[in-house]
C-alpha cells in the first residue's frame, strides 16, 4: 500500500480539490490518503475543506492541526500515521498525474532502494505556459551528487520507502528553507535511488506567497544544509566551496555583504 499525504494551509477548497481528485485518479488503487490541515483555526474555509475530504472518497483521512505548525510538521503528521510501505506527499497546489504511483512503484527493483524520483511539468498559472523540467537522473548512491543540487526537487516529486523516512528521521521542523533537500541527503545515507525519466507532477507557480522568495528564509536553510553535513563537507572541499557560493546571493540581497564576499 501507498500513503499518500496532502498537506494544506489555508488554500481555497477548489485547489485542495484538484489536488486530492489528481491522487483519487490514480491508476494504482492500494492508496490512503491522508489530508493534513495545517490551516489557522479561524480560516474562512476550514469547514469546506473537511466536508470535501469527508464527501470526496472514503479512503481521504482528514487530520487538523489545533495551531498552525508548518508545511515540515504537517507532513511529519503524515508520516506518524501512514500505514503504507511507500509515502508520498503532496502540495495542495500541485498535482500528480495518473500513473505516477504505478510507475515509481515498477521503479523500486531493489529493497534497498529508499526514493523514486521523477521529471516534472512546470504551469504558469498567470501565463498559462507549460513546460517540462527534466530532472538530472542519477541512481544509485547519489548524496555526493545531491550535495550539490537538489535534483531530486520538491516533496510533490519523490516515492518513498517508508521506513527509510522514518529512519532518517522524518522532516527537519525547525528548517525555513531546503526542507526537501535536507530529507533527501538524509535518505539518500540510507539506501539507493532510483528515477522514472517521465514528468510524472504538475507544479504549480502562481501568485501566492513562497517561503523560499524571502531571502532571510533561504540563507537559515543553506546554512543549515552546511552545519548539518560538516563532517562530510569538511573533508569535500570542492563540495563545501560550492554550498558557500549558493548562499552567498542571498547574503547580498538581504544587505550582508560582509558575509557574501
Amino acid at each position: 500500500m501507498v500513503s499518500a499525504i496532502i498537506t494544506t494551509h489555508c488554500r481555497e477548497p477548489e485547489v485542495v480539490e484538484r489536488a486530492l481528485k489528481s491522487v483519487i485518479a490514480q491508476t494504482y488503487r492500494d492508496i490512503e490518503i491522508i489530508l493534513v490541515d495545517d490551516s489557522t483555526p479561524d480560516f474562512e474555509y476550514r469547514n469546506q475543506i473537511r466536508e470535501l475530504a469527508e464527501n470526496l472518497d472514503p479512503r481521504i483521512k482528514y487530520i487538523p492541526h489545533e495551531v498552525c505548525k508548518g508545511a515540515c510538521a504537517a507532513r511529519n503528521t503524515g508520516l506518524e500515521c501512514a500505514k503504507g510501505e511507500f509515502v508520498a506527499f503532496l502540495d495542495d497546489d500541485d498535482e500528480w498525474l495518473p500513473d505516477k504511483t504505478e510507475k515509481q512503484l515498477k521503479a523500486f527493483t531493489s529493497d534497498k532502494i529508499a526514493l523514486v524520483y521523477c521529471d516534472y511539468t512546470i504551469l504558469n498559472e498567470t501565463t498559462g505556459d507549460s513546460f517540462v523540467h527534466h530532472s538530472r537522473m542519477e541512481n544509485g548512491k547519489i548524496y555526493s551528487k545531491l550535495i550539490f543540487e537538489n535534483f531530486v526537487g520538491s516533496a510533490s516529486f519523490p516515492l518513498i520507502r517508508t521506513k527509510a523516512l522514518r529512519k532518517a528521521g522524518g522532516f527537519d521542523t525547525e528548517m525555513k528553507a531546503s526542507q526537501d533537500l535536507d530529507a533527501w541527503l538524509r535518505i539518500s545515507r540510507i539506501g539507493l535511488v532510483n528515477f522514472v525519466d517521465e514528468p510524472l507532477s504538475l507544479y504549480h507557480i502562481h501568485e501566492g506567497e513562497q517561503i523560499t522568495k524571502k531571502p532571510q528564509n533561504k540563507i537559515s536553510g543553506f546554512e543549515r544544509i552546511i552545519e548539518k553535513n560538516l563532517p562530510y563537507l569538511r573533508n569535500h572541499k570542492k563540495a563545501y566551496a560550492w554550498r558557500l557560493l549558493l548562499v552567498a546571493p542571498y547574503y547580498a540581497m538581504n544587505k550582508q555583504l560582509f558575509r557574501a564576499f
